[in-house]
């Protein structure tokens, strides 16, 4: 085989790689949206951790606690201190709620795991003893009306530890950082849904198994408890459930160096605590690297084109598939954006460019900054904190 016919075989194989991804992502949404609706509602305790606010605030603690739930369920709010702009504005957001959601201060003080992790076990030191179902939230989601019994349906089967779901991210205003975001939230949607792992946006465990498998004892020494709840659900024989129905969204504004500093602290999580999805993702992406290389190197415009051609495609065919089951939740995105697999499709070159960079930064990361602080990371159960503020 001539170095021409070995190229070409590499981007065909690398695309119909993408499209069967794709075609298996669109398949398993229809599936889901085709099913029954679960009767499994048993009593729940919704946790959300707060820090900060945002223009959408407001929308996305309402749109939480207008969840049509047969069962009980309780919601517990948890800021990191009195002063904390998430506090005042919850007060006020739940004083005017039905059903008496309760607000907490965690007072946290990250010495050996994340903040998010002491406000996290706050709520659940609070929760209900009669709630059989703990459903871990953030703050910044715009949830559908039957999220939340979708997202507890998949725990009737002893088989699934964690049912969880991914959120899309829809940009509050124009500018290429923020879709480049988008975009890198959209693809990594359809590998999230065909190959679960708990994502720390939104989850839903039983109570039993939270005891049972120990996840208090080891979130004490952890950065990640999306990560580390993972690995413990696996070990346990246990499965990850990916829950399409229940896709939430996130608005937000995006800047260039908050774009980084996000994607950075990802993908450093993912090294940390999911590493064999970590070093496959990283294959792919020297893979393509590679192939784009050897492609420029021998002056193979042809396939040089072949090969953007086909990755703009899978972008747009991703996209499209979004679009199908998940446009009503994206109708106040920025009109700018309203031709999503277009501009995804387009954005393809850099995207690529993006996911190399910060796959190559992460080998060589050993700590992430996140909330005020800095988190030093010599391995899954041994993290250092330094107060970001004090340091400065």
């Amino acid at each position: 085989m001539t170095g021409y016919q070995e190229l070409a075989s590499a981007c065909l194989t690398m695309g119909a790689m993408q499209f069967l991804t794709t075609g298996l992502f669109r398949r398993k949404l229809r599936a889901e949206f085709s099913g029954a609706r679960s009767e499994h509602h048993p009593p729940v305790s919704v946790i959300v951790p707060c820090k900060g606010t945002g223009r959408y605030f407001r929308r996305n603690v309402e749109s939480m606690l207008a969840q049509d739930y047969p069962g009980r369920i309780e919601w517990i709010f948890v800021a990191p201190s009195a002063s904390d702009p998430a506090h005042a504005a919850l007060r006020e957001i739940l004083s005017a709620a039905i059903g008496r959601p309760r607000l907490l201060v965690s007072d946290a003080h990250p010495t050996r795991c994340s903040e998010k992790i002491q406000n996290v076990l706050c709520g659940i030191d609070h929760a209900d003893a009669a709630s059989h179902v703990l459903l871990l939230a953030e703050v910044d989601l715009h949830v559908v009306g039957d999220w939340a019994r979708r997202l507890v349906a998949p725990l009737a089967d002893p088989r699934v530890g964690v049912a969880t779901t991914q959120m899309l991210y829809a940009p509050e205003d124009p500018g290429l950082a923020g879709f480049l975001r988008k975009v890198w939230m959209g693809f990594a949607l359809s590998y999230e849904a065909l190959f679960p792992f708990v994502m720390g946006q939104s989850y839903a465990i039983r109570r039993d198994d939270f005891v049972k498998l120990g996840v208090r004892e080891a979130w004490a020494g952890s950065l990640s408890e999306d990560g580390t709840l993972d690995r413990l659900i696996r070990r346990a024989g246990l499965t990850v459930r990916f829950v399409g129905r229940s896709v939430p969204v996130s608005s937000e504004s995006c800047s260039w160096p908050q774009l980084f500093a996000q994607l950075n602290r990802w993908v450093f999580i993912g090294k940390v605590y999911v590493r064999g999805t970590w070093l496959l993702c990283l294959a792919l992406a020297a893979a393509k690297v590679w192939l784009l290389s050897r492609l420029l190197w021998t002056g193979n415009w042809g396939l040089l084109l072949w090969f953007w051609g086909l990755d703009m495609a899978n972008l747009w065919a991703v996209f499209r598939t979004i679009d199908s089951f998940f446009a009503d939740r994206l109708e106040d995105e920025h009109p700018a954006y309203h031709r999503r697999p277009i501009l995804a499709a387009l954005c393809a070159p850099l995207l690529l460019g993006l996911v190399a960079a910060n796959f190559a930064a992460s080998i060589f990361m050993r700590r992430t900054s996140w909330g005020g602080y800095i988190y030093r990371v010599r391995g899954p159960d041994a993290v250092e904190i330094e107060n970001a503020a004090t340091r400065a």
